[in-house]
């Protein structure tokens, strides 16, 4: 009998078991260490929870639409280099643009009602979504070749 394999298949619960109960540990400790700092101010004690609580769930939804999208697009290197771009552009205008400090560090851009972005958070993904798509291009040279494969003389930059 021939049996499907899903996209279902591949989901590892070991990976999302975890960032659930981190995602609820580290909103337990939000709220926890943020209550009395927000009643000697005289705010809800639940303020920055519930801005905390949003984050995750879009982080959650971002999570569910990365999951639902097509390999081959999240692999397009149209598509990595447009994102590449966006973040420099960002991290520029993070650095001439109108930004703000918190606790000594700069680019930060304002987002008005909102909050802030840092930009090099975003970097940090993309490097790792970059990196990802080289090595599952060189799969095959890698399982045979090693890690030699991975940086044969091609510079990783001439990708982009």
């Amino acid at each position: 009998m021939d049996k499907k394999i899903t996209k279902n298949s591949f989901l590892d619960l070991s990976i999302l078991i975890p960032y659930l109960i981190l995602s609820a540990v580290g909103l337990l400790m939000v709220f926890s260490a943020t209550v009395p700092y927000q009643i000697n101010r005289g705010l809800s004690p639940y303020r920055l929870a519930i801005s905390q609580g949003v984050f995750i769930i879009i982080s959650f939804v971002a999570l569910i639409i990365i999951y639902r999208v097509k390999l081959r697009i999240i692999k397009n290197e149209k598509i990595l280099k447009i994102i590449f771009l966006i973040i420099i552009l960002l991290m520029i205008y993070s650095r001439v643009g109108p930004n703000t400090s918190a606790n000594g560090a700069h680019g930060w851009i304002p987002l008005p009602g909102i909050g802030t972005i840092q930009p090099v958070e975003f970097a940090k993904l993309f490097t790792v979504w970059f990196l990802a798509s080289i090595f599952s291009n060189r799969q095959e040279e890698i399982e045979k070749n090693d890690i030699q494969a991975i940086f044969k003389g091609n510079n990783l930059i001439k990708k982009l």
